[in-house]
């Protein structure tokens, strides 16, 4: 999940899945950054109209 007021995750993996691991935004690392830059950066507007 992120926000404005950051990124906050729940995990659970194959070999223990009675065993949840949550971060209430304290991650770091690439996914991290990448989830973040998702959020924060502009939005890219695309036209579909030709230019002549």
């Amino acid at each position: 999940m992120v926000c404005d007021d950051g990124v906050a995750s729940v995990l659970r993996f194959a070999d223990t899945p009675d065993d949840i691991v949550t971060d209430a935004g304290s991650a770091r690392g690439s996914l991290a950054d990448a989830v973040n830059n998702l959020w924060r950066d502009p939005k890219v507007v695309v036209s579909r109209e030709s230019v002549d």
